[in-house]
């Protein structure tokens, strides 16, 4: 009989460390910031040379891709069982860069538990000259429960 487990697989004990890993979720809360809740300076941590504020309001405010994300987890809120591949943006199937936004990508990190809850924070990161990406500013929030099968 499958058992509700938000720790490791059943079948196998591996331990589940991210969205990702469960087939169901439940969405207990999720936030996005809206374009006019972004601060005026968001630099990296050690260079302040670059300002991306206006960037990040724009693809926000604007981006066709990242607005339907947004959109989707939205109505996922209080669906019992629902499918972890409809949480993940449908552009993952192709990887994190997004859509129509050139040097953006969107992670989904896994952070401390709050009330009993898992949570995922929506990261922005952004390319370096060096080609490398780096974490720029956290956008949202997704508060859930991982669910291996539901219960009999």
């Amino acid at each position: 009989m499958a058992e509700w487990t938000d720790e490791y697989c059943f079948h196998c004990r591996r331990e589940f460390t991210d969205i990702r890993d469960f087939p169901l979720i439940y969405i207990d809360a999720v936030s996005v910031l809206k374009p006019e809740q972004i601060p005026a300076d968001v630099f990296f941590k050690k260079d302040k040379s670059r300002n991306f504020s206006a960037q990040i309001k724009d693809l926000l405010a604007a981006n066709s891709a990242l607005k339907e994300y947004s959109s989707s987890l939205e109505s996922l809120v209080g669906i019992r069982f629902a499918k972890t591949r409809d949480v993940l943006p449908k552009w993952y199937e192709h990887g994190e860069n997004i859509p129509g936004a050139e040097n953006f990508q969107l992670h989904l990190l896994e952070i401390d538990r709050k009330n009993g809850n898992r949570n995922t924070e929506l990261c922005l990161f952004v390319k370096e000259p060096s080609d490398v990406y780096k974490e720029i500013f956290k956008i949202g929030n997704i508060e859930y429960s991982g669910i291996f099968s539901p219960p009999d």
